[in-house]
């Protein structure tokens, strides 16, 4: 009887440890597939405007028939310029350097459109609005499109950054799409110029980035002399 039981007994912790092992292996698959993960929530942004920001007084920033003025401060920069379209208000964030666009009727100075920018690379990003005589939403242009584009714009910077180092930056930075394999995939396109290169040498980089998993697909450069 002795000897029946401790048979058992071995045989269910063989049993045991074969399905520690098969456990394990499952999880070692499923995360060596698993998708990185980013903070999207970095690019959270609202784009609504408030009833005030719908009609433009002019007053504080327009002299005479043309012309732009610049209000300027710590946290911010405001310039607002004429054009033959009408009047553009440009609020420059500069905690978060984020950028919000508003267009205004020449003559009723009611709000035509509203959008916002990223200011490193001049990212569009957000909802773009455009409004009737009402100030009523008429018309919406998602720029975040998260569905093709998961990654938040912020961690591709890192990426980028990352990989070239401190005497990179950023001028341009765009969503786009490459044909791997006669598939479309979806992709960031990020311009880097060195910041110590001096004229008329001038070194600038690109990275093609997977939207959905960070990973740098294409890269090359440019030297310009």
């Amino acid at each position: 009887m002795g000897v029946a039981m401790a048979t058992i007994t071995l045989k269910n912790n063989f049993m045991k440890k074969i399905y520690l092992i098969f456990s394990i292996f499952i999880l070692l698959a499923c995360s060596s597939t698993k998708q990185i993960q980013y903070n999207t929530s970095d690019c959270t942004l609202d784009d609504k405007i408030s009833g005030n920001e719908k009609l433009l007084d002019a007053k504080p920033y327009i002299k005479g028939s043309g012309g732009w003025t610049i209000i300027e401060n710590d946290t911010c920069k405001i310039r607002v310029s004429s054009g033959a379209d009408g009047f553009t208000k440009r609020y420059h964030n500069k905690k978060n350097g984020i950028i919000k666009l508003l267009n205004y009727n020449k003559n009723t100075l009611k709000i035509n459109s509203s959008n916002f920018y990223y200011s490193i690379g001049n990212l569009n990003i957000g909802n773009e609005y455009f409004y009737n005589d009402k100030g009523e939403v008429i018309q919406t242009i998602d720029h975040n499109r998260y569905d093709k584009y998961p990654i938040c714009y912020k961690d591709i910077i890192k990426i980028a950054t990352k990989k070239m180092g401190k005497n990179y930056y950023i001028h341009a930075l765009s969503r786009d799409s490459l044909n791997i394999n006669n598939g479309l995939k979806y992709i960031w396109h990020v311009s880097m110029s060195d910041s110590i290169s001096k004229f008329p040498t001038v070194i600038s980089k690109y990275y093609k980035i997977d939207a959905k998993t960070g990973e740098i697909l294409k890269q090359g450069f440019a030297r310009q002399i």
